[in-house]
């Protein structure tokens, strides 16, 4: 039975070859014609920074999209329509004149919140929107608790928005959910929250974005840590940045800016989302096939390599981690710098959040830790983060949290931050990093064929960038570690 199935799955690979030969060879035709592979977020700033300029720009009447209010109105329309949430007829009771619009507002503790929208009414009432933009990094302790705080302190109608890449909710340690806002002396049905969790993209909401309805649906869109059970629905907006972004493209009467919105649209989705189909050509390609044969059959082929492919990703995860950290230390005999530094990988399956890469000196000064197993010094970083093992982050970490150290290691860690921002002309203030970037996640969703390929041949063209990349990082960084911390 085993051996019959093996056949079957077989003929229909010999049957997709073709199919799929001749769906690429289209889609190249037709991306030389038309183009539909360009996308200009490729070519710019698309960390936390340059996102939030982007979603600012929009929202500013004044700015060079000379569409006025339509983009934020579009988005306080929307958000008027969801659940439990503050925004009302009230909100979209303005001109032009009654919005201002500012990036990284500075508040109390020079804490700073990403976008920050100041609405005024014709009838002369305030109301703010303000938005933290996580697509990438951690929270910092407290900090969405430092942010609700200084707007119920000082605002009397706001509306916060936790924005994340595909809907996860703040860390414990930023904003407990203890500390959610809560309703008070009124029935659950009718209390309208000022906190809301919305995400960049999910793979929820692309049903939606085909939808010509600006209305929002029953059906809520969730991170990767929530489910149908989930307790913080009242606090998640349905749609996602994307949708909005699809929407305003469809009412967008400027042939400029539709181009535009659309490659906003995909990037969020090529970013924030699990397809791995390369284009819509090859999906096609395969519903043809599927199709045109024995439907029963190759629909349980089908479900049977879909249902093999998250482990063949894994296993290969676990080999490719494995794969770099021999490949470094291969580098780190030639040259003298990296002489008595240590690499060490974890590879412990798809779902683990710490599979990754460090290097660091057993010499370096060690962090007080409860714990007795494990690194206890600053490293050099490469690992997946919060999305999985599709997105990976690379730069240089402490071994635990700001909330878990000691006050001498706080001064200790400042003092290196101080230092390395000087090195790497800039330095982030989350939790754990001391200075971070992003690997380009193209690759690891779309050519894991051609991973496997180096893999097996012993290297090629992304593992050197990859090596190389992380080499450097440790270059810049090691010198600055070692005089700091070894008195070198």
């Amino acid at each position: 039975m085993r051996l019959e199935f093996k056949k079957k799955v077989e003929n229909l690979f010999v049957e997709l070859n073709p199919a799929l030969e001749a769906a690429r060879k289209l889609d190249r035709e037709m991306n030389r014609v038309f183009a539909h592979r360009f996308n200009v977020l490729d070519y710019v700033h698309t960390k936390e920074l340059g996102l939030s300029r982007i979603i600012a720009d929009l929202f500013d009447p004044n700015a060079s999209h000379g569409q006025g209010t339509f983009f934020i109105k579009s988005l306080l329309t929307r958000l008027k329509n969801e659940r439990s949430c503050v925004v009302d007829e009230k909100w979209l009771d303005f001109d032009s004149k009654g919005i201002h619009v500012s990036l990284e507002k500075t508040i109390k503790a020079n804490r700073r919140i990403d976008i920050y929208v100041t609405i005024k009414s014709k009838s002369r009432t305030t109301y703010r929107l303000a938005i933290e933009n996580k697509p990438y990094a951690d929270d910092q302790e407290n900090q969405v608790a430092d942010y609700l705080k200084h707007l119920k302190e000082n605002e009397e109608n706001f509306l916060f928005i936790y924005l994340s890449s595909r809907g996860q909710k703040p860390t414990q340690k930023s904003l407990p959910e203890s500390e959610y806002p809560k309703p008070e002396n009124q029935e659950k049905d009718e209390w309208m929250s000022p906190f809301k969790i919305m995400a960049y993209h999910n793979e929820a909401g692309i049903a939606e974005i085909e939808s010509d309805s600006t209305e929002t649906n029953n059906t809520r869109e969730r991170g990767d840590d929530t489910d149908a059970d989930d307790e913080l629905a009242d606090y998640r907006i349905s749609f996602s940045l994307a949708n909005w972004l699809s929407e305003c493209r469809k009412n967008c009467e400027v042939d400029r800016l539709r181009s535009f919105l659309r490659d906003a649209e995909q990037f969020c989705i090529k970013r924030f989302g699990d397809s791995n189909m390369v284009n819509d050509s090859e999906m096609q390609a395969v519903k043809e096939v599927i199709y045109s044969g024995d439907i029963q059959r190759n629909f349980e082929i089908a479900m049977a390599v879909s249902g093999a492919w998250p482990i063949l990703e894994e296993e290969f995860y676990n080999k490719y981690v494995c794969f770099l950290k021999s490949e470094i230390e291969q580098k780190l005999k030639e040259e003298e710098l990296f002489e008595n530094c240590k690499v060490e990988c974890r590879s412990n399956g798809i779902g683990a959040h710490q599979n990754g890469i460090w290097m660091f000196r057993e010499a370096w000064k060690q962090y007080d830790l409860e714990k007795q197993d494990g690194r206890r010094t600053t490293a050099i970083y490469m690992k997946n983060d919060h999305n999985g093992p599709k997105t990976w982050i690379r730069g240089i970490a402490s071994p635990i949290g700001l909330d878990e150290m000691s006050e001498v290691d706080k001064i200790r860690r400042e003092e290196l931050k101080s230092s390395l921002q000087k090195v790497f002309k800039r330095a982030t203030t989350g939790d754990f990093w001391l200075y971070s970037e992003y690997v380009d996640p193209s690759v690891w969703k779309k050519e894991i064929p051609k991973l496997e390929l180096e893999l097996k041949k012993g290297g090629g063209e992304f593992t050197n960038k990859l090596v190389d990349r992380f080499l450097e990082i440790a270059r810049l960084a090691i010198p600055e570690i070692d005089r700091l911390e070894m008195g070198v």
